[in-house]
């Protein structure tokens, strides 16, 4: 790698205009970002989090969680607890139990993400 290279990619400068590249985020969107990936880089979170995710407005009990996954409820109150200390997640009363729903403000790009996802699953599972 010639030097001017690595200086270019070092100082952030773009390779088709030369231009100094504008950061993505600030660094509290990135902190934000960080905590949501450690949250769904657990495959049993991911999962629960998109089962909640697809409930919609409604949301999921911890009970039909436990039928769809498998996991015992002290594993699943565990990781409901990592998924709402990552703002990814929003307990709402009803009833005697509670129910899950997904934050209303999720990051849009996660938003995409897994409407992406179940838009493929749906197809996939329609074929």
């Amino acid at each position: 790698m010639t030097t001017q290279l690595a200086q270019q990619i070092n100082s952030g400068i773009s390779f088709a205009t030369g231009e100094i590249a504008r950061p993505i985020c600030d660094e509290a969107m990135s902190l934000q970002y960080c905590e949501v990936f450690e949250a769904l880089g657990h495959g049993t979170r991911f999962k629960v989090f998109n089962f909640i995710y697809r409930a919609g407005l409604k949301g999921a009990r911890p009970k039909d969680i436990i039928e769809q996954f498998g996991v015992d409820s002290g594993t699943l109150d565990f990781h409901l607890k990592k998924l709402l200390v990552a703002g990814l997640i929003v307990a709402k009363e009803s009833g005697q139990r509670g129910t899950y729903c997904s934050n209303e403000n999720l990051p849009i790009d996660l938003i995409i993400l897994f409407d992406s996802i179940n838009q493929k699953t749906l197809v996939v599972n329609i074929g």
